[in-house]
């Protein structure tokens, strides 16, 4: 709850005055997220943050018409399902890295700075406030770190599942995953 809280007071003014320049893959998502798939090659199949918009957007839609008619024909109440996806995955992302930080040894003050440190970067208040899959790619990538420090093979394999429809650079990550948990968990489960 408190980066959840922190997330969303440092990147509401993001999220409101979104700036075209800091990220011009937000109109392919939302594009999608109308159903429209005629965007770049490399956005067309990042489709788990445009669908979970547009699901959220169904009842947002509904009251945003009520309250303010009068923009009923803009992308404000999408844009707004973004940001609380996006919020969300953020806040479970410095969750994540705060208990990373004590899986390695950290102490809590040392894992608190290392968190202070993430969710309070530009790039936090980008990810969470415009609307981008980029919250979802770096909660998979920490997940990963996570599941192989923790020898989990149940989070791996979600994370494994999900990590390419996160992003595609994740592909890369996989000779990581290969050769770190190799031990605990034997590749060719990992290939299956």
């Amino acid at each position: 709850f408190i980066s959840l809280a922190i997330i969303l007071g440092s990147t509401y003014m993001t999220h409101l005055h979104l700036d075209r320049t800091l990220a011009r893959d937000h109109q392919s998502y939302l594009k999608m997220a109308h159903g429209d798939f005629d965007v770049s090659v490399t956005h067309r199949y990042r489709v788990l943050i445009p669908f979970a918009a547009a699901a959220l957007n169904a009842p947002v839609e509904f009251v945003y018409k009520r309250i303010w008619p009068e923009r009923a024909m803009s992308d404000f109440s999408l844009r707004l399902c973004f940001f609380i996806i996006n919020s969300l995955l953020m806040a479970l992302a410095m969750v994540l890295i705060f208990r990373l930080c004590l899986e390695y040894g950290a102490s809590i003050l040392a894992a608190s700075i290392a968190w202070l440190a993430v969710i309070s970067s530009r790039w936090v208040q980008v990810m969470a406030g415009i609307p981008l899959t980029d919250s979802l790619y770096l909660l998979i990538l920490v997940w990963s770190v996570l599941a192989i420090k923790t020898k989990s093979a149940h989070f791996l394999i979600a994370a494994i599942l999900l990590g390419p429809l996160a992003k595609e650079s994740y592909i890369l990550f996989m000779p990581v995953i290969l050769l770190a948990s190799y031990k605990w968990f034997p590749w060719y489960r990992q290939i299956l």
